[in-house]
């Protein structure tokens, strides 16, 4: 569960919440057998927001590393928004549909994804 609280005045027009990982070629990383999963294989997906359906992290967000951002959504502001606290549920999937991903060993593999929130 993602849990963002704002309290913004006038002139900002939007809130939006990027997800990234630091690399591209390896969001996820296996150090002992020297495996990586890039971030074009990581996929989110948030009901609520703008990934209704499981997409990848490849974009470049507001922040964070270029071809390693997901946006998880972007709220419009509005007089009755700008104190607001929003829920999201963000589901996560690893896609190793694809050569040569069919051939990383069966491991343990760590990364971190940060999330930030913006006004724009």
């Amino acid at each position: 569960m993602i849990t963002t609280t704002w309290v913004l005045g006038a002139g900002r027009a939007n809130v939006v919440l990027d997800g990234y990982f630091a690399s591209a070629t390896a969001a996820l990383t296996n150090v002992a057998a020297a495996a990586n999963i890039p971030s074009s294989a990581v996929l989110g997906q948030d009901l609520l927001g703008t990934p209704v359906a499981f997409s990848p992290f490849t974009q470049t967000g507001v922040v964070g590393t270029a071809g390693t951002a997901l946006t998880i959504f972007t709220v419009p502001l509005t007089a009755l928004n700008r104190a607001f606290i929003r829920s999201d549920t963000l589901n996560l999937e690893i896609a190793l549909t694809a050569a040569p991903l069919l051939q990383l060993p069966a491991a343990v593999y760590t990364g971190t994804l940060t999330l930030q929130a913006q006004a724009l």
